[in-house]
């Protein structure tokens, strides 16, 4: 069901006019479709249009370590890069992102992570937000101002969630001659949809 779905998403993109089609595009995909048919087809579609950045789910990154490595290599052979996705404040303490060779990691926000990477406790954490570098960092599920500040106080420069969406809104619909046929809701909603 996954790859079925993975291939529909890749299907709908190269179905984008082209006028429409971002230099660079993250798609998130199961592990097990980077190495089908249809993904190399969507590789070789990709030249010369766009650049790639796939993300993996890191639960997906430990139940077969061998097909993340092909993946991760044959997206840096193309080009590409390769995103390792679902860190939590936890699984920062336990594991050392690096060795895993992404181009990106994912950090998902929670409200206890700031008290977590500042207590003492969260020193493992801490280092190995520094080892990845907070160039390659991203703070997702980021809902509310706090989280923003939060990261940009680690000096995290790349951020996705809900409170980015409903600021991207409103400074569409302060552009758009249309607005006052809509809701900041509405417009945040077609936002999501065409960016993902």
């Amino acid at each position: 069901l996954c790859q079925m779905l993975d291939t529909r998403v890749l299907d709908a993109i190269k179905r984008l006019p082209h006028a429409c089609l971002p230099r660079m595009i993250s798609v998130n995909l199961n592990l097990t479709s980077i190495g089908t048919p249809a993904f190399n087809a969507f590789l070789d579609w990709c030249e010369g249009r766009m650049g790639l950045v796939v993300e993996v789910m890191t639960v997906d990154v430990y139940n077969d370590f061998t097909a993340y490595f092909k993946a991760r290599d044959m997206l840096h052979a193309r080009g590409h890069r390769i995103l390792l996705d679902g860190l939590s404040h936890l699984s920062l303490k336990l594991m050392d992102a690096n060795q895993f060779g992404a181009d990106l990691v994912k950090l998902v926000w929670a409200p206890e992570l700031p008290s977590m990477i500042e207590n003492v406790t969260g020193e493992d954490a801490r280092t190995s937000m520094t080892s990845i570098g907070q160039g390659r960092m991203v703070l997702s599920r980021c809902d509310n101002e706090k989280s923003i500040m939060w990261g940009i106080g680690q000096g995290i420069t790349m951020f996705q969630g809900r409170y980015l969406d409903a600021m991207m809104a409103a400074v569409t619909m302060s552009k758009c001659e249309k607005s006052g046929g809509c809701s900041l809701a509405q417009c945040t909603q077609r936002r999501g949809v065409v960016s993902g």
